[in-house]
């Protein structure tokens, strides 16, 4: 008993490890070449940073997904907009930093248009 229970253990955290790589990957996870796709557009709107960066988890309407929704009634609307440019510019769980990637003035704008989005504007 003691050896299949080993085995399923083993078995269970390779399947977690599995898929928060793939996790990682899905959601711009850090990578090693700074001019891979994953990169963010050097200049553009708000909502093209948005969607190249952030709708593959947080949806392309807000709606959430594997990150968590940001539209109007989520729980992001209940936080400082100083929190969620931390969150955006630090991660926080399973969402990587951006502020490696994208410029504060950048962060900035992103939290006003998905702000501004969720409320309907």
């Amino acid at each position: 008993m003691t050896t299949q229970r080993s085995i399923r253990l083993r078995l269970r955290i390779s399947a977690l490890s599995i898929s928060l790589a793939i996790a990682a990957t899905a959601c711009g996870g850090d990578s090693a070449d700074s001019s891979d796709s994953t990169a963010p557009p050097a200049a553009g709107s708000a909502a093209e940073v948005y969607s190249f960066n952030c709708a593959r988890c947080h949806g392309a309407q807000l709606e959430g997904g594997f990150g968590p929704a940001l539209d109007a009634g989520s729980r992001v609307g209940d936080l400082e907009d100083t929190e969620v440019i931390e969150i955006v510019t630090d991660g926080r769980n399973t969402m990587p930093g951006w502020g490696d990637k994208l410029s504060p003035e950048q962060i900035t704008d992103l939290v006003a248009f998905v702000r501004e989005s969720a409320s309907g504007g």
